[in-house]
């Protein structure tokens, strides 16, 4: 059966992306010009701090892998995955030895089981929202945390929340938490979608609205970066005149949030002209190598082709392209495209540098997948993370009996040819 391709982000995008309307961020910080930079000369790696940054690898999609010297980490169901590096085992984060972990649905008694959101770490703990019930029986939004064993379960504060801001992801970075929301209001007696960008504190849960936009028909799925005290939106949207056999083309904004100032900046206008593919990704090399490029294509045709962009001076230029459909993240020192639309085992590979300029091209094997998704298929991908050495995979399938499950495979190109792994398998 062939595969159908990246089908649960193009599900979210194409019903994000059909009418929404490019307009000006409304009600909350208005974006202003950039001004005189900080960090001039100075590269992602020259300012990103290992000990409270986010890291930048694992945010190019819609899952966060964790890693750390002896380990990774995942999270997905509700339940908190590991992968042992030394030992290569994986599975639930659970001590109790006769615990079936995600063999069921929902398992409360399972030490790995936390319904929560938003993974994180921080002084050797991993960091989590979820609801609770409060002292009066009301839900709340909490962020909790437990030890990289899976021990020691705690909730820390209580997030600020309401109805319209609401994190559907959460990235520490700093001392502040960060997340995007949607929301739908009644205005003048019709629905819309409220979108926003938004920082709670991790010492005390305080809320902070970053970036908003309202007036919209359908939901934003934001990209966010970050670099030193810069956070930076890249979002794409479609307007109510732009033309319908055209969905897959998107107008872009890029801003950032100075998070020492309080100011939002603009660093692309949202742009008048269509962009070619969806839901685009955002890597900053430096402040004057500003990279954007779509995670999905334009449309499923083989001339399609999968453009690159630098920002500069306010504007977009297009550095380089890849050929053919398929998808496009950043990696940590190369972009990638890749293209799993042949129906075999085999997906192919691209990565060129970020001035355009290939540095390897192959055929990656992904049968390994169905030893761990026997149930169903693999529909398709939610994330392409990593660096240039080592690239993980978070591949999604839906079983025939409904229910989700992800693989995480990890592609280790140190010894020049991809050896392959699978970090983790679940429910």
């Amino acid at each position: 059966m062939k595969r159908a391709l990246f089908a649960i982000l193009a599900f979210l995008v194409f019903s994000a992306a059909v009418s929404c309307r490019p307009e000006s961020a409304a009600n909350g910080n208005t974006p202003r010009a950039s001004s005189a930079d900080p960090y001039a000369g100075l590269t992602y790696h020259d300012v990103y701090d290992p000990e409270t940054d986010f890291d930048n690898r694992f945010g190019q999609g819609s899952d966060t892998v964790i890693e750390t010297d002896d380990a990774y980490y995942f999270l997905f169901g509700g339940y908190v995955y590991y992968y042992d590096k030394a030992a290569d085992d994986h599975g639930v984060l659970c001590g109790k030895p006769d615990c079936v972990h995600d063999g069921i649905t929902n398992n409360k008694d399972c030490g790995g089981f936390v319904n929560g959101w938003g993974l994180n770490l921080r002084d050797d703990r991993l960091w989590y929202a979820a609801q609770y019930r409060d002292e009066k029986n009301e839900l709340a939004c909490g962020l909790f945390s437990m030890k990289t064993d899976g021990s020691d379960h705690r909730r820390s504060v209580t997030l600020e929340v309401d109805r319209d801001h609401y994190p559907q992801e959460l990235e520490l970075h700093g001392d502040l938490l960060y997340g995007w929301s949607a929301a739908e209001r009644v205005v003048n007696g019709a629905p819309e979608n409220y979108f926003s960008v938004c920082c709670w504190s991790f010492e005390t849960g305080e809320f902070k609205l970053i970036y908003e936009r309202s007036g919209l028909r359908s939901t934003v799925i934001p990209k966010l970066f970050y670099f030193g005290r810069y956070v930076y939106i890249c979002i794409c949207t479609r307007g109510f005149d732009d033309p319908e056999e055209d969905a897959f083309r998107v107008h872009v904004e890029v801003t950032r949030w100075d998070s020492e100032n309080e100011v939002l900046e603009t660093v692309l206008p949202m742009t008048e002209e269509l962009f070619p593919g969806s839901l685009y990704n955002i890597w900053v090399e430096s402040e004057d190598r500003v990279y954007i490029a779509p995670s999905l294509p334009a449309s499923a045709l083989p001339d399609t082709e999968m453009p690159v962009y630098r920002i500069s001076g306010g504007a977009a230029e297009k550095i380089c392209f890849f050929e053919g459909p398929g998808a496009v993240s950043f990696l940590d020192g190369a972009i990638i495209w890749i293209d799993r639309g042949s129906g075999d085992d085999m997906m192919r590979v691209c990565m060129k540098d970020h001035e355009g300029n290939d540095i390897y091209r192959g055929e990656w094997d992904t049968g390994i997948l169905y030893e761990h998704l026997k149930r169903g298929f693999p529909d398709g991908f939610t994330a392409i993370l990593g660096d240039k050495s080592s690239v993980c995979f978070v591949d999604y399938s839906m079983s025939d009996d409904g229910d989700p499950k992800h693989c995480v495979l990890r592609y280790d190109l140190s010894g020049g040819e991809p050896a392959v792994s699978v970090l983790f398998a679940g429910r």
